[in-house]
């Protein structure tokens, strides 16, 4: 009986670490907000499970080649951590990634782990920035207007 225990014990151990193993540390890369103009600030979002590499979200650099942004994270070891068989939700992250002149873009998300065997994938994602417009507060001086009479349009 008791083997039959611990052989259940080792194929439900086993079976979770290889469910656990499929899972990625980042995934879901994406900008916020979704319609970027270039006065607006713009933000990276990626989820991220902690409990992949018993590593944390450690400082972030954005490097910037024509219209290739590569946002790199420093991944910090995190001692003490418990995780068990089946990993919490993952949990989302955002890097800044300041303003941006308009045009398409693509973005470029890589971990890198001071453990030469954690290896994090690549996440790739494109950016549209659209200009900001010159004029805005359109209106038209005096309104009502009447026949034959002269108007002004005004605008900031």
């Amino acid at each position: 009986m008791q083997r039959l225990i611990l052989c259940f014990v080792l194929f439900a151990f086993a079976a979770a670490n290889c469910a656990y193993a499929q899972t990625v540390a980042f995934s879901g890369l994406s900008v916020l907000p979704n319609s970027a103009s270039s006065n607006t600030p713009l933000q990276a979002r990626s989820m991220f499970q902690f409990c992949r590499f018993l590593e944390a979200v450690g400082d972030s650099s954005l490097v910037r080649s024509g219209n290739v942004l590569r946002l790199n994270i420093t991944m910090l070891p995190q001692p003490g951590i418990l995780c068990f068989a089946t990993p919490p939700p993952p949990e989302p992250v955002l890097f800044e990634l300041g303003n941006l002149e308009p045009g398409q873009y693509t973005l470029l998300q890589q971990p890198q782990s001071s453990n030469p065997q954690n290896i994090y994938p690549a996440l790739a994602t494109q950016v549209s920035v659209s200009g900001a417009p010159s004029f805005t507060g359109l209106n038209v001086q005096p309104n009502p207007g009447f026949a034959g009479q002269t108007l002004q349009a005004r605008s900031v």
